[in-house]
């Protein structure tokens, strides 16, 4: 069932209890007033009955002979006033009846006078004896009884007098029964109007009320269908279907977001898939066509087998390094690092420059670090990030480029802004690389001592040994002064398996997964890693660590 249906059910069914629980209530109301007001006619009848109903018969003239049929005379006699008949509702019965329950004298006035009557209450004997003997007409006690041959009903009052007759004064419920189903009928005719107008009219307020919920039904089906860009109009803060209709609208947003989140994420798989098979694929064959050299005479020829033997062993290398670059990768995909030490990385950075010159003695590579800087981290995984853009950068520029390699700190205060030790470094470095010129080492670092530069530009000096309680993140730079990449290229330059420049690459030996991984150890420790054009042609990488 629709809510809708629901609704207006719902609403019906509250119409209803609440129309008949007021129909009833008025119903006894006007019962319980009317009942009040017929025994109020009752007791006012009484008295004019007693006197039109007695007068001339000489009753209580002589109270020494109370007894006899002919001292009552006939109720229909002459002597009567014919106006008696206008103090009683029409079907008002009147009777004396003897101690022995004989009826003496009846009547029922009419306008015209006193006439017998066409019904008569059932008179029962004990209701003559529970008479009281000339009783308060306001407390006195009323019955109602049945009528003779007839459904109809009296109310009925009783009156013994001195001598042990009663006076019978009965009012019929006629005139009541018929006010009351008359007022039902009304009531049953106006509740029913009065259902139909309301149920029309609740029937058009739900429909227009659910009309936004309908929209946002639409909606859903046309999302459902692909159409992940549709939205709810009503996003009114002042309604409750408008909160739900912005709540909708944010859910969407999220879920579109998702969905293309899911896309792109699918699409890198696929691509990652492919470029990792390829990469797989090329040393595989290469394997597998020295293989085949070496079955068809090779091995008879030792100069031939050495060299079949060493690229065998060389694709083998490359290939195992693949390997081990995706198993990095994906431990890197599943969280943070788990290793985590105090690491010095200024004589991290050290080492590897150092190793570095040895790699390449004829390349310039100029290192600026303090004596000591310690962060916490993964000590191996921060030394292959590192290493990594040290080896692009040998690499991917020509050997007569001179190659910067700093480390700095970022200090945030109110006061100051600093970056530490490798400012002053980092110039020199780049303005080395753009002339060529030696740099003196002992201008770069000197141990003890480091350089900042605050907020008026003005060089502070202070100790050289930083800890990761004065630094908020530790800045290790990369700079080169080679060709630069490409400015298509440099929103993918972190992509797994991309090369600015696929031939050359591939003949460095590279798998296109060194800046990946870098990236990836650097969101391993909570940091990054950015690339910034070289000034005067190059790049420079800066790998971001927070120092705790």
């Amino acid at each position: 069932m629709s809510l809708r249906a629901r609704l207006l059910l719902a609403l019906v069914g509250l119409l209803a209890v609440g129309l008949t629980l007021g129909a009833v209530g008025t119903h006894f109301a006007l019962q319980s007033y009317l009942m009040r007001r017929l025994d109020q006619q009752v007791r006012d009848a009484h008295p004019v009955m007693e006197q039109t109903l007695l007068r001339g018969t000489g009753y209580g003239d002589n109270d020494s002979d109370n007894s006899g049929q002919g001292r009552w005379g006939s109720a229909d006699g002459d002597d009567r006033d014919p106006r008696f008949g206008s103090a009683f509702l029409v079907g008002t019965y009147g009777a004396l009846y003897d101690g022995g329950g004989h009826r003496l004298l009846e009547s029922s006035p009419g306008p015209s006078g006193a006439r017998t009557p066409t019904e008569r209450p059932v008179i029962e004997a004990w209701l003559l004896a529970a008479a009281e003997v000339r009783p308060n007409l306001a407390t006195a006690p009323l019955w109602t009884v049945p009528a003779e041959g007839h459904d109809d009903r009296f109310r009925m009052l009783a009156e013994r007098f001195d001598n042990g007759d009663v006076l019978v004064v009965a009012v019929p419920y006629a005139e009541m029964d018929a006010t009351l189903e008359r007022v039902a009928k009304i009531e049953i005719i106006a509740s029913s109007v009065v259902m139909a107008a309301l149920v029309a009219l609740a029937y058009l307020l739900i429909r227009v009320g659910l009309r936004p919920l309908t929209r946002i039904e639409l909606t859903a089906d046309e999302i459902a269908g692909g159409d992940l860009a549709k939205r709810v109009a009503d996003t009114s803060r002042r309604t409750e279907v408008g909160r739900l209709g912005l709540a909708f609208n944010a859910m969407l947003t999220q879920i579109e977001a998702a969905f293309r989140a899911r896309e792109a994420s699918e699409q890198r798989l696929r691509r990652f898939v492919a470029d990792a098979s390829h990469e797989l694929r090329t040393p595989l064959t290469s394997i597998r066509g020295y293989a085949e050299m070496f079955h068809r005479g090779a091995a008879e020829r030792p100069e031939d087998l050495a060299m079949v033997m060493r690229r065998i062993e060389e694709e083998s290398t490359r290939m195992t390094g693949l390997v081990d670059d995706l198993l990095l990768l994906a431990r890197l995909d599943q969280g943070p690092a788990t290793e985590r030490e105090p690491v010095d990385v200024a004589a991290m950075v050290r080492d590897i420059v150092t190793d570095a010159r040895v790699v390449a003695p004829n390349r310039l590579i100029e290192t600026g670090t303090p004596p000591f800087l310690e962060i916490t981290g993964d000590e191996g995984r921060l030394r292959q990030a590192i290493g990594n853009l040290v080896r692009n950068a040998l690499v991917h520029t020509p050997p007569d480029t001179p190659i910067a390699v700093t480390v700095a700190t970022t200090v945030t205060s109110a006061a100051t802004t600093a970056v530490t030790d490798a400012a002053p470094n980092l110039a020199k470095a780049v303005k080395a690389a753009e002339i060529g010129a030696d740099l003196n080492p002992e201008s770069i670092a000197t141990p003890g001592s480091s350089t900042s530069v605050n907020s008026s530009g003005k060089r502070a000096m202070g100790p050289g040994k930083h800890l990761a309680s004065e630094a908020a993140d530790v800045v290790i730079s990369v700079i080169d002064h080679g060709a630069g990449i490409p400015e298509d290229a440099v929103a993918h330059i972190f992509e797994r398996f991309y090369r600015a420049d696929p031939g050359r690459s591939r003949d460095a030996g590279g798998t296109g997964l060194g800046l990946s991984i870098v990236a990836a150890v650097a969101a391993a420790h909570g940091g990054h890693i950015d690339y910034q054009p070289t000034l005067g042609g190059g790049a420079t990488f800066r790998l971001i660590v927070p120092c705790r």
